[in-house]
């Protein structure tokens, strides 16, 4: 003990920091007296791992040197004092209770953090109170102090909303980090309030709580003027995962201003939302289908079957979401009926339908995807391509084999997509194509060699350099 106590006064900083480290976590009280007398070092980091050290040995008598430090110009300094104040525990109550109404935000914002680590529950009246502080920071911290303190701040807090005397949207933001449902009745009262942040930061809460009680008056709240209210109801609703939601929430896929929320929160409710997103896959609107079509991907599993049902569809628009659904969504057992859909009479059809099995990468697409690449529309041969690249190794062969169908078409596109594969055992193949009577062929050949060579030029004597030589 006596060299490393000795230590924190070695010239070298790193020594000092090293020791400090050393002491607080063998945790003998006798090196109390000589961290104490270290916390004044000048060097920054030494101060912080003095600060841990006292913390860990968890001595009444370092909480006054401790509230020094408080202080500090340095902003980790004063932030693991109030860590170590908080591991003291109860003893730093009463001190750091003085200390929450100093003039500097930062002496009373880590005091506050440090009673919140504390949890003692004499300190939440001084806690409610710091919700009005003038300090935007100081507030926050209060915030979570009081949400540290779970169930015993629920009725101090709900007490505080009665007597209007504290900031309602914080105290709605630390009721809902407790989580206790007590608050979920006075919460909902505060859906009414004029002020939008009250309105929205209630919303909030009452989702972090997820009592079913709330679910109605959320719902009401996606009408609202204010765009942060509507997103935080909508959030609300997912958290809780009610059915009644789906209705209301599909309707709100048209707000632009909280879509992103609204996605969310049906692909969290899941399964119950799955036919009425399917029922809007053939919206008039493009942007409702697509945010529909997204949202069904994100449920995934539960939205499989049903959306496989749908590449049935009369409608091309259902349709096309579907086959779009399902590839993102990656999780299709059988792809024959995605297949089927190669022959759709509708090009965009036919084009979700490809990009789907390529996200998918099923083998079973292979051949199917082998024969598109002579499909009458260039945009088909080519996703068709992009989507035999995709799947990659188990379509080379394949591939290569098509080099030698009759339809110049196949034959371009095959050679596009073992480019894009680059699997070098397609060089020999592809470089017999580069002398193919169809000029687009020999292009896309050619190409596809140039893309290979890249891949084998470092070894010596390559393929490529023989194949070239041979071709002259």
């Amino acid at each position: 003990m006596v060299p490393l106590t000795a230590a924190l006064d070695d010239p070298v900083w790193d020594v000092r920091e090293r020791a400090a480290e050393a002491l607080g976590k063998i945790g003998d009280r006798a090196a109390v007296g000589p961290l104490i007398s270290a916390l004044g070092d000048d060097v920054e980091y030494v101060r912080e791992r003095v600060a841990e050290a006292l913390g860990r040995l968890k001595d009444p008598a370092a909480v006054v040197p401790l509230l020094s430090l408080l202080r500090d110009p340095d902003g980790n300094v004063r932030w693991k004092a109030a860590q170590a104040l908080g591991r003291t525990g109860t003893e730093a109550v009463e001190p750091l209770m003085e200390v929450v109404h100093d003039d500097d935000r930062f002496i009373r914002g880590n005091a506050i953090a440090a009673l919140g680590i504390i949890g003692a529950a004499q300190a939440i009246p001084v806690l409610i109170e710091a919700l009005d502080d003038r300090d935007g920071f100081v507030q926050g911290l209060a915030i979570v102090a009081l949400g540290k303190m779970g169930d015993h701040a629920t009725e101090p807090l709900i007490a505080a909303l009665d007597g209007g005397s504290t900031s309602s949207q914080r105290v709605a933001k630390a009721l809902g980090m407790i989580g206790d449902e007590r608050a979920v009745e006075p919460l909902i009262g505060l859906l009414d309030d004029a002020d939008g942040f009250v309105r929205g930061n209630a919303a909030e809460a009452l989702g972090n709580i997820g009592d079913a009680r709330a679910v109605e008056p959320l719902i009401g709240l996606l009408d609202d003027a204010d765009g942060f209210v509507r997103g935080n109801a909508a959030e609300a609703l997912g958290n809780i995962g009610d059915a009644r939601a789906v209705s209301r929430l599909v309707v709100s896929l048209a707000d632009n201003a909280i879509v992103e929320k609204v996605v969310e929160a049906l692909a969290r409710i899941g399964e119950p939302a799955v036919g009425p997103l399917i029922a809007l896959l053939g919206n008039d609107d493009e942007r409702v289908r697509w945010r529909a079509g997204e949202t069904l991907a994100r449920i995934g599993e539960p939205a499989v079957g049903p959306l496989t049902e749908t590449l049935s569809d009369p409608n091309p628009h259902v349709r096309c979401g579907a086959a779009e659904a399902l590839g993102k969504a990656g999780t299709v057992h059988d792809v024959t009926p995605l297949i089927t859909r190669l022959g759709d009479p509708a090009v965009e059809v036919r084009l979700k339908a490809i990009d789907a099995l390529g996200s998918i990468g099923d083998v079973r697409a292979v051949a199917p995807l082998i024969e598109a690449l002579n499909d009458g529309h260039i945009d088909v041969r080519l996703k068709s391509a992009d989507a035999l690249a995709r799947i990659g190794e188990p379509a080379t062969d394949p591939l290569i084999g098509a080099l030698e169908s009759p339809h110049p078409y196949v034959r371009a596109n095959a050679a596009i997509a073992l480019g894009r594969i680059g699997d070098v055992n397609a060089l020999e193949p592809l470089a017999a194509l580069t002398n193919d009577s169809d000029e687009l062929v020999r292009k896309s050949a050619s190409d596809a060699v140039d893309k290979l060579g890249r891949k084998e030029a470092p070894i010596k004597g390559s393929l490529l350099h023989r194949l070239k030589k041979a071709l002259r």
